[in-house]
């Protein structure tokens, strides 16, 4: 069986692979069985440690449940008692259920036969003191608390015990953890060093017959092809690696000699190429005439094009310059109509104001007018009364009143009237100030107008000298048609020339370089 490099790899890999699985199955088994040590001290003893504890301090609070009733005689002493004995019931059986040490079996059934005493007792005292209280009292200090205290103890000593189990329990533990630690540490150390001599057989075995060939590679290099060829005793892919080498070494000799041959031919090429490039020089000097003529006529076209683009710019200045004073007349026509609609307001509104004068005038003539009469009526009633005048006095004095109103109403209405002569002498002046902004817009259009008309010239102008740029350009494509001709036949052949005589060149030295590097 041929044993290739592949096998013998694999064979060390596997190995190794083997070292890492037993590594590895021997520390994963380590570790469950700390894993369930670990778990059987959490989820069981400390559990049963903790119930332990809460045991006792239900036994206490049972305890002081049952005083503070006698003491006192209330009522929610008795409520809470009842379920502190159900708890106690419940938590001592799943106790001995969890645990599997004689000693702590014996000790909760210990707790069990006290707890029944107690809850035995307790309910006689209960029943005693509905009828002797002094009774009960003594009855509870004799029977009754010492048996709480006697499960407060009992549970104490049992955590305790329980303590010290969950102590040593964890001690062992950590010696099985180190022990896991130095065994995995030992087969690790067997495992590294067993792969270190396999990689440095495997080593020795593939890399000496790569040197070999290595060498035989860097005389080739060094264009050394007459040297012995190489003997090996592999049977794998190393060995058809020297065989490839040696065949590598025969053809690379056979194909010198065929570059030496082809060498000659390459010279030969050259020349014919040298003909070639003095035919194409009358060529090239028409094409230089007709490239001066493109010349002439680029400059007269960049010339042009100059003009153009200074024409276009002042266009488009002339044209923002438009857009700007358009965009000032509407804002002045907006404004314009601003003023308007405030004038028609205060039209509206003195139109409404003279409507309001009018009725108060009425009014207040009408005012007047009754308090004249009045005013009458009451003088002539007053002194027609005598001693029972007294009253139409009041009214006299009433009347008066109302007379003064109405001259104060009097006085509102001149104010009122002025008001009116105020707005009107605003409105008037607003007015004016819109005739203004009016002949100012007109103004501004008018302007707008003649930029307008600047703009206009200026595009002309533009127009004009791109018709003149237009015949510049047919005259030069006209010579650049005969340019183009006689450039792309020269062009070709000077391409074709270069192409060629670079290449030969080329060809020519690294053929003279290559030979001459090797030794037949």
């Amino acid at each position: 069986m041929r044993m290739t490099i592949g096998r013998k790899l694999l064979l060390s890999f596997t190995s190794v692979a083997v070292l890492i699985a037993v590594i590895t199955v021997i520390t994963y088994f380590n570790f469950i069985s700390v894993k369930n040590a670990y778990s059987d001290l959490i989820d069981r003893r400390i559990s049963v440690l903790n119930d332990l504890i809460e045991v006792k301090a239900m036994a206490a609070q049972q305890s002081s449940v049952l005083r503070g009733y006698l003491l006192t005689e209330e009522q929610r002493f008795l409520t809470d008692l009842p379920a502190i004995q159900e708890s106690l019931s419940t938590l001592l059986p799943t106790l001995d259920e969890r645990t599997n040490r004689d000693s702590l079996k014996k000790g909760i059934l210990q707790l069990q036969e006290l707890n029944k005493q107690y809850k035995t007792n307790s309910d006689l005292v209960l029943e005693l003191f509905k009828t002797n209280k002094q009774a009960a009292l003594q009855k509870a200090v004799e029977e009754v608390i010492p048996v709480g205290r006697e499960m407060r103890e009992l549970s104490t000593q049992l955590a305790q015990e329980q303590k010290a189990v969950i102590e040593q329990a964890k001690q062992e533990n950590e010696v099985a953890i180190n022990h896991s630690i130095e065994l995995v540490v030992i087969i690790s150390i067997v495992a590294v060093v067993l792969a270190i001599v396999f990689g440095l057989v495997i080593t020795r075995i593939i890399s000496a017959p790569i040197r070999l060939v290595a060498g035989a590679l860097q005389r080739v290099a060094n264009g050394h092809l007459s040297s012995e060829k190489l003997q090996v005793k592999n049977r794998d892919e190393i060995g058809d690696l020297v065989q490839s080498t040696n065949q590598m070494e025969d053809n690379l000799r056979q194909v010198i000699i065929e570059v030496q041959q082809t060498a000659m031919l390459v010279a030969s090429s050259s020349e014919e190429l040298a003909a070639s490039a003095q035919e194409t020089s009358s060529s090239t000097q028409q094409i230089t005439s007709s490239i001066m003529e493109i010349a002439a006529s680029t400059q007269q076209i960049t010339s042009n094009t100059k003009m153009v683009n200074e024409s276009a710019r002042l266009a488009t200045n002339r044209s923002n310059e438009g857009k700007t004073k358009l965009e000032e007349a509407i804002k002045q026509m907006q404004t314009i109509q601003g003023t308007v609609d405030n004038l028609a307001e205060n039209i509206k509104e003195l139109n409404v104001r003279s409507y309001e004068i009018e009725s108060i005038v009425g009014v207040i003539s009408d005012i007047a007018g009754q308090t004249n009469l009045l005013a009458l009526n009451a003088a002539i009633e007053a002194a027609r009364a005598g001693e029972h005048g007294r009253g139409f006095a009041v009214v006299a004095d009433e009347v008066r009143k109302l007379a003064e109103q109405s001259a104060n109403s009097a006085k509102q209405i001149t104010a009122l009237i002025k008001n009116i002569q105020t707005q009107t002498h605003e409105t008037a002046v607003a007015m004016e100030k819109g005739m203004e902004e009016v002949e100012t817009g007109i103004g501004v259009i008018m302007e707008t107008g003649k930029h307008f008309a600047d703009i206009n010239a200026s595009v002309q102008t533009v127009t004009s000298q791109v018709s003149e740029v237009l015949a510049a350009t047919q005259e030069m494509s006209s010579g650049t048609e005969q340019v183009s001709a006689s450039s792309e036949e020269q062009m070709a052949a000077m391409e074709e020339v270069a192409s060629s005589s670079e290449s030969l060149s080329k060809i020519g030295e690294q053929l003279q370089l290559v030979v001459s590097r090797f030794k037949i």
